[in-house]
């Protein structure tokens, strides 16, 4: 009897075994690739399993192999890849648009520690979620938070001041740390605009400041480094799950951000009840408040119930959101601000490289009368044309993400491709960052050359910049971090100078955002002087 049973047992997992090969782990015919090995896909055969190889590296064999389509296995998930411009062209416009979501390894990455952030939702909810944070993300609201962002940014360069004034005022104070202080930096801008000036009191010299500071960049870069792990082998929803579960570094990241979103919340819901109070007594209406939204607290109500926002409500005026969802979106915006510190650290890694940039930098703001005393606008910085050709060419030229994925939620067919519902693309960033028929400068492709936006490039299509995404589900935050980034490089180029230093050999690390690997930098000041 019992070998009945063993040889039924047997015989059932054999079958099951064949199926899911079949289904999930066979190559479409027409279309070229590696064979998928089961479970595994083809993360075994390209050594990317037990190695740190980059998918850039990955793609760039395979495109050389199978050419500008191929399909890929990520693991258990297929993709079918596409290098060609037209391909991103016939996805990310408007006619197609709608036939493709963000994809379910994508969300299920996020859903553990944010349920509720954009990221971790797709159809009803994020439109809903999205109409009501859309007037903290729009260009137009940027501007007057002008002055708050100088003066946060004013606030680290003051510290490396200190460093070098305790350094007995050397020149020679190697930065060794700017990757760090530029994940604090986001934080504190990102934080601080979005949830009414809050003060994470992690910028500083001070012990507790310092302590506050580490705990919070490596509880993120926790959970970056366990995302980046789900999402390179594409692990299954519930393994991932109990993965995350079983990590105690992604418990005490949890446990760490908890406290610091809590504390957040608890500020904008005071911040609330007082200017209700306030209001109530002048006996004015509460939704003048609501006209120009300034910060979390402005755009909704915050509940004390952990229910889920009914989206058949959503149209309703001043929406009253549960404390969930607004510590949720706090959550993501620490998650933005991570992945954004790539691009800062990025800006001090090419500008230290490549002094004729920063001294055309410097220039830029001498003709537009900018001096070490000027106080910045937005209207002073719009003016600035090559900063803005300096963003461009380190979000093009980094490799700050790798990759761009969609999930397909309506037939289509791209270039003789038939793609059913469920299906995954893929868009490796190198083909289109580093593409010949797309960056016409005569230093080519590869040269870091910000020059190219004000001649040869000046008119490149929009979706060759893929660094925020494209099509529907772009980067919800991109005018935010760019409203950032350039206000940071013009004012470290009003007040200071980043050079070369040993050990300053850049390289990639990937953890969900792509970093210099090794960055080290002198800072000299323009007065001259440490105060």
């Amino acid at each position: 009897m019992l070998n009945i049973l063993l040889l039924i047992t047997s015989l059932l997992v054999a079958i099951m075994v064949y199926v899911m090969k079949q289904r999930y782990f066979k190559r479409q015919k027409d279309v070229p690739g590696l064979e998928p090995q089961f479970l595994f896909g083809n993360l075994l055969q390209l050594n990317v399993l037990f190695s740190h190889r980059t998918l850039t590296d990955v793609h760039k064999q395979l495109r050389k192999t199978y050419g500008d389509i191929y399909q890929y296995w990520n693991g258990p998930r297929s993709y079918y890849v596409f290098n060609k411009f037209e391909h991103v062209m016939h996805i990310l416009n408007s006619k197609h648009m709608n036939k493709y979501e963000r994809t379910d390894t994508e969300m299920h990455v996020f859903r553990p520690f944010q349920p509720n952030g954009l990221e971790a939702l797709r159809g009803r909810q994020h439109r809903c979620f999205a109409r009501i944070l859309y007037p903290l993300f729009r260009k137009s609201s940027m501007p007057q938070h002008t002055d708050f962002a100088v003066e946060k940014i004013d606030e680290v360069i003051a510290c490396w001041q200190e460093r070098i004034k305790d350094n007995n005022n050397s020149k020679e104070t190697i930065h060794t740390d700017m990757k760090d202080q530029m994940v604090v930096l986001a934080f504190h801008l990102i934080i601080s605009q979005l949830c009414s000036g809050y003060d994470l009191q992690i910028i500083g010299d001070g012990k507790e400041e310092r302590e506050r500071a580490n705990d919070m960049i490596l509880s993120m870069a926790s959970v970056a480094e366990h995302a980046t792990t789900i999402l390179r082998y594409s692990m299954p929803e519930a393994i991932a799950y109990i993965y995350l579960q079983l990590c105690p570094s992604y418990r005490r990241a949890v446990r760490v951000m908890d406290k610091v979103t809590n504390e957040i919340v608890d500020y904008l819901s005071h911040l609330q009840q007082q200017e209700h109070h306030e209001l109530k007594q002048q006996n004015n209406d509460l939704t003048d408040d609501f006209e120009f939204s300034k910060s979390l607290k402005d755009i909704s109500f915050i509940g004390n119930d952990q229910s889920v926002l009914n989206t058949s409500d959503s149209n309703q005026e001043n929406t009253k959101l549960p404390r969930k969802v607004i510590y949720d979106w706090i959550l993501s915006s620490f998650g933005g601000g991570y992945d954004v510190s790539a691009a800062y650290a990025w800006f001090i890694f090419y500008i230290s490289k490549y002094s004729n940039v920063q001294e055309n930098i410097k220039r830029e703001l001498r003709e537009n009368d900018i001096n070490l005393t000027t106080v910045l606008i937005a209207k002073i910085v719009s003016q600035l044309v090559y900063v803005d050709c300096v963003l461009k060419e380190i979000l093009r030229h980094a490799p700050i993400i790798e990759a761009v994925t969609r999930q397909v939620v309506q037939p289509d067919t791209v270039d003789n491709v038939n793609l059913s519902v469920g299906d995954r693309v893929l868009f490796p960033l190198y083909s289109f960052h580093r593409s010949k028929s797309i960056w016409k400068h005569p230093a080519g492709p590869d040269a870091f050359v910000p020059e190219r936006f004000l001649n040869e490039d000046k008119n490149y299509p929009p979706q060759a910049l893929l660094t925020f995404g494209g099509g529907l589900r772009q980067c919800f935050g991109q005018h935010l971090a760019q409203f950032h980034l350039k206000l940071f490089f013009v004012r470290t180029m009003q007040r200071l100078s980043f050079h070369d230093a040993p050990g300053n050999d850049g390289g990639e690390i990937h953890n969900i955002t792509g970093l210099p690997n090794n960055l080290a930098v002198y800072i000299t000041f323009e007065d001259n002087q440490i105060s």
